[in-house]
C-alpha cells in the first residue's frame, strides 16, 4: 500500500498511465456524479461514489486479484484498514465478475490503518487486503470518494 498526497501520485505510476489519469482528475471534483467514468476501457477507469461510513467491526475485508486500487475521498474522511492477504481466512470466495474476494473479520489484524481525506490517497495492490469504508473517529459519516481502478497488467506493462 502506498499513502500519500494526491499531487504525488505521478511518482508511483508509469508515465503514460500518470498522463490519462490525470486527464480525467481535472474533471472529477464534490460535485461529480455518483458514476463509472472510462479511461481507458476496463483497463482503467474511475469511479464516484457516494456513502456513508460505518463503524469498523460492521465493515468488510476484501481484495481484487485483477485490479490496483487507487482510493481517495472528495468530502469527509474515510478508514481505510490493511492487511496481508495471505493471513486472512475466505469468507466468500473470489467473483471474477466483481473481481473480489471477502474475507473473514474475526482474528483478523491489520498491519496498518489509515485515514483518507480529500488531497490524499491509498494505492492498494491485489496482495493487500483492505477495509474500506470506516468511521474516522466514532461517528460514521456520509462521504464522496472516488477509486480508479487499474488492471495489473497495463500497471505492469508501463
Amino acid at each position: 500500500m502506498i499513502f500519500d498526497k494526491l499531487d504525488n501520485l505521478s511518482n508511483y505510476l508509469p508515465k503514460p498511465l500518470y498522463a490519462q489519469i490525470s486527464k480525467c482528475l481535472e474533471n472529477i471534483n464534490a460535485d461529480s456524479v455518483d458514476a463509472k467514468f472510462d479511461i481507458d476501457g476496463e483497463n482503467v477507469f474511475l469511479r464516484v461514489m457516494s456513502y456513508n461510513t460505518s463503524l469498523r467491526e460492521n465493515c468488510a475485508i476484501e481484495a481484487h486479484n485483477q485490479y490496483i486500487d487507487i482510493q481517495s475521498v472528495l468530502v469527509g474522511s474515510e478508514g481505510i484498514d490493511i492487511f496481508e492477504r495471505d493471513r486472512l481466512k475466505v469468507k466468500d470466495e473470489y467473483s471474477l465478475d466483481k473481481d473480489v474476494v471477502f474475507f473473514k473479520t474475526e482474528d483478523a489484524c491489520p498491519i496498518t490503518r489509515v485515514s483518507v481525506d480529500p488531497g490524499y490517497f491509498a494505492l492498494i495492490f491485489p496482495h493487500e487486503a483492505h477495509k474500506p469504508q470506516v468511521a474516522v473517529g466514532d461517528v460514521p459519516q456520509a462521504i464522496k470518494k472516488f477509486v480508479i481502478k487499474v488492471k495489473l497488467g497495463v500497471y505492469e506493462q508501463l
